[in-house]
């Protein structure tokens, strides 16, 4: 009995297209997708979530070694808001992470998976690598600030100079 596979080849095909769309996308906006099995403590990431997080090619990742990657001072910051998110069903956050001695920010959000139990059993959540947009932000803050200064300096020095001598 001979079986037609075109359609099945066909949908295969669409489906490797829309996986490469969605990881082109994501490499573009700097942002990845991820799920964790919260029982294993498995985490698997989409191909730039993986980047993000300094994965070498085939590591597998767990969310202890995603923890140890958060930066030392968000560290429990993060872990409380995942602590939180498990009664609350979600999280936003934004944190540090150091990958190869650099420090990058990122914007996080999980939503949490609950079983018929009505208890926890995975995550789904997007991070997002914010590092260019704090760069910025730090950079105009620094360069209002220097012209800041610098009118107040002009300020003082108008006022010292007497118009009248």
């Amino acid at each position: 009995m001979a079986r037609d596979l075109t359609p099945l080849l066909e949908a295969q095909k669409r489906l490797e297209r829309s996986e490469a769309d969605l990881n082109r996308a994501q490499a573009i906006s700097h942002s990845g997708s991820w799920a964790m099995d919260l029982a294993t403590g498995v985490f698997t990431g989409s191909p730039e979530a993986s980047r993000i997080f300094g994965a070498k090619p085939g590591e597998a990742l767990s969310w202890n070694i995603v923890l140890d990657r958060i930066h030392p001072d968000d560290r429990d910051r993060v872990a409380a808001a995942r602590q939180a998110a498990q009664s609350v069903g979600r999280y936003d956050i934004e944190h540090r992470i150091v990958v190869d001695g650099r420090v990058k920010w990122l914007h996080s959000q999980a939503e949490f998976v609950t079983g018929p139990d009505g208890k926890p059993v995975s995550a789904v959540g997007v991070i997002r690598d914010i590092t260019e947009s704090k760069l910025n932000e730090a950079a105009r803050r620094d360069a209002q600030e220097l012209t800041q200064a610098i009118i107040s300096d002009a300020a003082d020095a108008i006022d010292l100079v007497d118009v009248d001598t």
